[in-house]
């Protein structure tokens, strides 16, 4: 099963192994493969996880100096002048959802990936840290 691991990216470094790994037993997914997004916090630990447990890994990074074809409200410049795609995050997680089987979400710090996992028809298990209330997100 092809499925991605994703939430806040602040994640506690001295339990993250330990909350992925449980995360990842009470989904019941069988994991084939990591879909990552290659960035810090949850994915970064995701990816150790997968090396640890032999399961390849694919990666997937935002292509921010993309920005040919992309409307101009989307564009803007950075602090070194460079212009850059303010979208190109939200377009590299909905082409990794639509090569997932499955997503799980840890805490609430993944409900826009939970929100394109629903949209892709992926199956999605949200594993929280605390109770707390969920957020209504708008999109």
């Amino acid at each position: 099963m092809k499925c991605n691991i994703s939430g806040p990216r602040d994640i506690d470094n001295d339990t993250a192994l330990e909350i992925i790994t449980q995360a990842i037993k009470d989904s019941g997914f069988k994991i084939t493969k990591l879909m990552s997004t290659c960035e810090s916090g949850v994915d970064t630990w995701a990816r150790n996880w997968a090396s640890e447990n032999d399961v390849p890994v694919v990666g997937f990074q935002a292509d921010w100096s993309n920005i040919k074809g992309v409307p101009k409200e989307n564009i803007k410049k950075n602090s070194w002048g460079k212009k850059y795609n303010t979208q190109a995050a939200k377009l590299r997680d909905d082409m990794m959802m639509g090569e997932c089987d499955a997503a799980i979400i840890i805490d609430d710090g993944g409900y826009s990936k939970k929100y394109l996992a629903e949209q892709h028809g992926v199956e999605v298990h949200v594993h929280k840290l605390v109770d707390n209330t969920e957020y209504e997100y708008q999109f």
